[in-house]
């Protein structure tokens, strides 16, 4: 089965240029965890996702000291490590006016709509979703592939195999 019977087409992304606010609130009124970042040709040149949005987000202090509370397994709160919650209103105000560009992954890994999907599964499975299903020769997005678009694809593969079992095949 190849990529693009798991792909979704009708996918929102974002220029490089647009500020993180544009794209948190394109993300918020879409309910999406993710949008792709697409240059004036529409290829891929990177992936805004909301785990970047919290790297980014949160203090230098606290990413630092989070991993070493887990492994101590002691459970605290950013505000007791910062002091106080107003670090939020201002590591969003400088983060709203970034650009895109700026906070994006550009390490995306990416398939082509005839790939197969369990290709496209492995790559999910280890660099995260989703995965941009490009045009071979431009880059150019065609769709994205998710978790769960791969996960409904199965579930019509198990479909078909259960239509055969009946059918005697």
């Amino acid at each position: 089965m190849p990529c693009s019977d798991a792909m979704i087409a009708d996918v929102h992304s974002i220029g490089p240029e647009k500020t993180v606010e544009e794209a948190m609130h394109i993300m918020a009124d879409a309910d999406i965890r993710a949008l792709p970042v697409v240059n004036e040709n529409g290829a891929v040149i990177g992936l805004f996702d909301i785990r970047d949005l919290m790297v980014d987000i949160l203090p230098i202090s606290a990413s630092f000291k989070i991993p070493e509370l887990r492994v101590k397994n002691i459970d605290a709160h950013l505000d007791q490590i910062q002091g106080s919650t107003p670090w939020v209103q201002k590591r969003l105000k400088l983060t709203y006016l970034k650009k895109v560009k700026d906070v994006m992954n550009t390490d995306v890994h990416n398939c082509h709509p005839e790939t197969p999907l369990r290709e496209a599964i492995r790559l999910m499975t280890k660099h995260g979703s989703p995965l941009p299903i490009v045009e071979a020769q431009s880059g150019k997005m065609l769709g994205i592939i998710t978790m769960q678009s791969a996960l409904s694809s199965l579930l019509d593969i198990k479909e078909i195999i259960k239509e055969e079992e009946k059918n005697g095949k």
